[in-house]
């Protein structure tokens, strides 16, 4: 007789990693804005346009259920508008984490960008410095409830600037056990250009916890081979042999333009790389529901 209970199905959440290419508009504004051509105004009405082109061709073009303005007016992942103080030190009193917000920006996720992590053990292969990155965060992470911890994630991944790495030669897996230790719940974990993914995913699968959310690279922003969406899926039902499909999602190895300057990858292969993502997980997880 068969089951009248049905099953639950289990969707596989796929999100991006930050920077989306700047339009051409925008690079050339930001140009003429640096060569005093052109006032901030001017310059803030096109980062406008490209933040709202962004969405709306992330939403047409792709299929992304999750939008974001692509860091159209971010000069970079790294830098932020904070001045130096006088002897080059920034320093916070108690009021700064006591500021409340009476209207909420509603984001979906917050993601904390974390490309030093891999990049401590090269600049110390003891550890030492990893471990305290992650206790400074950790200092932050804590003053968040465990319903706000998890809509916060981390990004990690060798560097992808200007298509080039900083430490891909630094073993993942010597990271990837202090790296869970912090206090949230989504890993955003760039793996497809990984040469060892089974060693990679047998380490996550030893050191993640059951409150954790697995975001899975599965692709390459570096390479400018477009990906398919059976490549997509092949690499999600190699992972989901060592990572519950409950806690599985997929995302991108790297944003594709960390830096506002970075023409390395077009748009218009940026979002076939996306639509091929989107793709590929919604094929995986029909197989991966069927087989419950």
């Amino acid at each position: 007789m068969a089951s009248s209970v049905a099953r639950q199905w289990i969707s596989i959440p796929s999100e991006l990693i930050g920077s989306i290419p700047r339009t051409n508009e925008l690079l050339e504004a930001r140009l003429r804005y640096e060569s005093d051509l052109i006032t901030i105004e001017d310059l803030r009405k096109i980062e406008k346009k490209a933040v709202e082109q962004t969405v709306v061709e992330l939403d047409q073009l792709t299929g992304s259920m999750i939008l974001t303005d692509g860091e159209q007016t971010k000069p970079s992942f790294l830098t932020y508008p904070i001045y130096d103080l006088v002897f080059e030190r920034y320093t916070f009193d108690k009021q700064c984490f006591q500021i409340t917000f009476s209207d909420e920006c509603g984001a979906h996720v917050v993601q904390l960008d974390f490309t030093e992590a891999r990049l401590s053990l090269k600049v110390d292969p003891s550890g030492r410095l990893l471990k305290d990155f992650i206790a400074i965060n950790n200092r932050v992470l804590e003053r968040f409830n465990v319903n706000e911890q998890k809509k916060i994630g981390v990004h990690v991944c060798p560097g992808g600037d200007l298509d080039c790495c900083h430490s891909f030669d630094i073993d993942y897996t010597l990271m990837l056990p202090d790296l869970f230790r912090l206090n949230l719940t989504n890993f955003y974990l760039q793996l497809s250009s990984e040469k060892n993914r089974i060693k990679v995913l047998k380490c996550i699968q030893k050191h993640m916890k059951p409150n954790h959310r697995i975001f899975i690279g599965v692709i390459d922003p570096i390479n400018p081979a477009i990906e398919t969406a059976e490549m997509v899926r092949d690499q999600i039902l190699e992972a989901a042999q060592f990572i519950p499909i409950e806690q599985l999602g997929t995302t991108d190895d790297c944003g594709y333009s960390p830096f506002a300057d970075d023409t390395s990858t077009s748009r218009e292969v940026c979002y076939e790389k996306i639509k091929a993502r989107i793709q590929g997980t919604k094929m995986a997880e029909q197989i991966l529901n069927a087989r419950s």
